[in-house]
């Protein structure tokens, strides 16, 4: 007579479904989940900003993908910082602040940065010494996307613009006299809260 383990027949028939072609998630090259129409979905929010009291420049990241403090932050003494994210080019940030350091606005850094096809699915922030921030959010990531610029900062958003960047932007000042992490601490605190993590 043999006798059936009905918990181990239900585990391998969920086993063979869930693992089956039919559930598994698409990912872009960069191991970031597809959406139903190809478009990768990140959920990143950066910032880039400076300290005119101070002297000091400063970019910081989050996001689920791993490894981003790699590719997306950027940042020069003395002449400014850039955020490259979404279909991230890495060489935006260097080419940038070298555009930056030989006095190129801000905004017309982006238009030489961007002068490539695939434009609207990338995302970018910069900023110069002077305070002089601009941003480019591409029309692929979406309609949670977006960003904003203040004074002596730019933040960047992709999954919620709304609350993430208004509370973002507007937590605490960006004095970096007594420590240069803290003002990015609470602004990067406030994005993550927003995403929900």
């Amino acid at each position: 007579m043999t006798r059936r383990h009905p918990i181990a027949l239900v585990a391998i028939c969920f086993g063979s479904i869930v693992c089956s072609p039919a559930f598994a998630q698409q990912r872009a090259a960069d191991g970031v989940a597809i959406d139903e129409q190809g478009q990768p979905q990140y959920s990143t929010f950066s910032l880039c900003a400076i300290d005119p009291a101070t002297g000091q420049s400063g970019a910081a990241v989050t996001t689920r993908v791993p490894f981003v403090g790699r590719a997306v932050p950027h940042v020069r003494a003395g002449v400014g910082a850039v955020c490259t994210q979404a279909s991230t080019v890495v060489e935006y940030g260097p080419r940038g602040l070298d555009l930056l350091a030989r006095g190129v606005e801000p905004q017309a850094v982006l238009a030489q940065l961007l002068a490539d096809q695939q434009r609207e699915s990338r995302q970018v922030g910069v900023i110069d010494m002077k305070g002089r921030a601009a941003a480019h959010t591409g029309k692929q990531n979406g309609n949670w996307a977006g960003s904003r610029q203040g004074k002596n900062y730019t933040v960047q958003a992709i999954v919620s613009i709304t609350r993430a960047i208004r509370r973002a932007s507007s937590t605490g000042g960006w004095s970096m006299r007594s420590d240069p992490r803290s003002s990015k601490r609470r602004r990067i605190k406030a994005g993550d809260v927003e995403f929900g993590r």
